[in-house]
């Protein structure tokens, strides 16, 4: 149960990429190696480039669409 919550918590593009694991705790790790704390250098690459943006004068739907197209990068 908990491994298909898993699985099913995923985005549909990255699931493929886990269906090796056969355990619940497999996964779990996987997703900590890859996505957790330890990642500390894309972790500040996105906070200096959301520290980066600045609305000027932008309007707010603009300046929203900058901030979610910087986030995406």
């Amino acid at each position: 149960m908990v491994m298909l919550w898993i699985l099913n918590s995923i985005s549909k593009d990255l699931v493929g990429s886990f269906f090796y694991a056969t355990t619940a705790r497999e996964h779990w790790l996987e997703l900590g190696e890859r996505y957790g704390e330890s990642n500390r250098s894309m972790i500040y690459q996105i906070k200096r480039r959301i520290a980066s943006i600045l609305q000027e004068n932008l309007s707010v739907m603009t300046y929203y669409n900058k901030f979610v197209i910087s986030y995406r990068k």
